[in-house]
C-alpha cells in the first residue's frame, strides 16, 4: 500500500512538472537510487527518485548534463523534499 502510495505520489509530480520556460516537460524516465555500501544509522530510510526527460544511458551518450526532478522519499511511503529543474550532476555532487 505504502509504496503505491509513493507511485501515486510520484506521477502527480511528475504530471506536475514544469521545466524553466514553464512550459510542461515530459519526464518519462524514473529511478530509485539506492545505497551500495552499509547504511550508518537511518540513511537507507531516504531513498532519493531521480526523475528525467531521458535515459540515463542518453545522458551518458550525450556527454551533456541534463536537468531532473529530485524526490527524496522517507522509507518509499512520504514525500521529504522535492528539488526541480535541478542539475543531474550536481545531483551527484550531493548539491545544487
Amino acid at each position: 500500500m505504502k509504496r503505491g502510495l509513493v507511485a501515486l505520489l510520484a506521477l502527480v509530480v511528475l504530471g506536475n512538472a514544469f521545466d524553466a520556460s514553464g512550459e510542461a516537460s515530459a519526464s518519462r524516465h524514473a529511478y530509485y537510487l539506492f545505497l551500495n555500501d552499509v547504511p550508518q544509522g537511518c540513511e537507507d530510510c531516504y531513498v532519493p527518485l531521480l526523475v528525467a526527460r531521458q535515459t540515463l544511458e542518453e545522458v551518458a551518450a550525450s556527454g551533456r548534463d541534463a536537468m531532473i526532478v529530485l524526490i527524496t522519499a522517507y522509507e518509499l511511503d512520504s514525500i521529504g523534499k522535492l528539488e526541480r529543474s535541478m542539475s543531474l550532476a550536481a545531483a551527484f555532487r550531493g548539491g545544487n
